[in-house]
């Protein structure tokens, strides 16, 4: 596959292996995996209609399952609450990608006004049973918010800097953007350097894998300054290598961030 383009700077990005993609319920594709050096961007080339079967496939849109996630959630939703509270008093958030909606419930009970986009049919109309207003589409929403968040969802959408200008313009003139991502380019290309393997399945299920380099440069593209990267996630750090790789990374003043997690705060720019 010739002339892939990167789509934070446009520059070539170059072939580095292949990832195994959720494609129905336990079955599994093999979709090739691009990288940019400039701007530190994993890129898996999808086909048409495999990220739609992927989410309607995914173990974490089943109803069923719904209470377990919450209650393995909800402690780091009520964090995600309290974290937007630091920068806004009484706001009105949306949540893109809200899924079962367990964000837009913590920021209720906090007395927040709280709307979700959600691509899921079936989610969008269970959470308006429930007295959300919810969208299918970023584009489909017309009002402004003071924070719109992005929890493991913004790594979904396969063109970022539209969605970046999108919010942009649906945030108020002091709005903030809150994107939770994976953190897992460092390992993937550590286990290239060392091992020369191909297989970078470690990027998990996102469409582009981002750092803070290439977070940092499609928030600085499309009018956006970052205000503060949290590497601390409570309600999600419960495994020992979380906690040290916190502390490291604290430790060498966020010289070495290996984190399995970024919550990265940006403010809209005039």
């Amino acid at each position: 596959m010739d002339n892939v383009i990167c789509p934070i700077c446009n520059g070539p990005m170059t072939d580095s292996g292949y990832a195994n993609y959720l494609s129905s319920i336990k079955i599994f594709t093999r979709v090739p995996v691009f990288y940019c050096n400039l701007c530190d961007l994993f890129s898996k080339i999808l086909p048409p209609d495999l990220l739609q079967n992927h989410l309607n496939s995914a173990a974490y849109i089943l109803p069923e399952n719904e209470q377990t996630y919450y209650q393995k959630k909800i402690g780091f939703f009520n964090f995600i609450t309290s974290l937007i509270l630091r920068y806004k008093n009484h706001p009105r958030i949306l949540d893109v990608g809200c899924s079962y909606g367990h964000l837009m419930m913590a920021a209720a009970e906090q007395g927040i006004d709280a709307d979700g986009v959600e691509i899921n049919d079936s989610f969008r109309e269970r959470l308006k049973t429930k007295g959300f207003r919810v969208y299918k589409d970023l584009f489909e929403v017309s009002h402004r918010y003071d924070a719109i968040t992005f929890i493991d969802s913004f790594f979904y959408f396969q063109n970022p800097l539209d969605v970046l200008r999108r919010c942009k313009d649906l945030l108020k003139e002091d709005g903030i953007l809150l994107l939770r991502l994976t953190n897992r380019n460092w390992l993937a290309r550590l286990r290239w350097t060392l091992f020369k393997r191909s297989d970078l399945s470690v990027l998990g299920d996102t469409t582009h894998s981002y750092s803070i380099k290439s977070i940092s440069r499609s928030l600085n593209q499309t009018g956006f300054r970052i205000k503060d990267i949290h590497l601390f996630e409570k309600g999600r750090m419960k495994k020992i290598f979380h906690l040290l790789a916190y502390l490291l990374a604290i430790a060498t003043f966020k010289q070495f961030v290996l984190t399995s997690g970024l919550i990265v705060v940006a403010c809209r720019e005039a």
